[in-house]
C-alpha cells in the first residue's frame, strides 16, 4: 500500500524539572493597575520595555520580592526583562489597564 520516507529528522527531548519551574520568576497581577510584584530566586536585573521597545524602568532586583510603582505608567502592554546572574533571560508580556 501507501508508503512514506522521511529523512534527515531528529528529536531530541527537552523538558523542565520542578526546579526549573520553581526558580521561574514570577510577575504578578497581571493584568496590573497600580503596582507590579516581581518573584525571583536571585539577584536580577529587572527592565521593562513598552510595544516600541522604549525602556520604561530599569533596575536591580537584590531581593526575593519587590515591587513596582507603575500608576504614572500609560495604559497598554508592556515586556518584563528579567536577566539573573548566570545571564538567564525570562520575558513576560504585562497588560496595565
Amino acid at each position: 500500500p501507501d508508503s512514506y520516507f522521511v529523512d534527515n529528522v531528529s528529536f531530541h527531548e527537552y523538558g523542565m524539572s520542578v526546579d526549573d519551574i520553581e526558580s521561574e520568576p514570577l510577575v504578578y497581577p497581571n493584568p496590573a493597575r497600580d503596582i507590579l510584584f516581581v518573584n525571583t530566586n536571585n539577584n536580577s536585573l529587572f527592565k521593562v520595555t513598552d510595544l516600541l521597545g522604549k525602556v520604561v524602568y530599569q533596575s536591580q532586583i537584590n531581593d526575593n520580592q519587590t515591587f513596582v510603582d507603575c500608576a504614572s505608567w500609560v495604559r497598554g502592554v508592556y515586556f518584563v526583562e528579567i536577566i539573573t546572574d548566570s545571564n538567564r533571560v525570562t520575558v513576560k508580556r504585562v497588560i496595565l489597564h
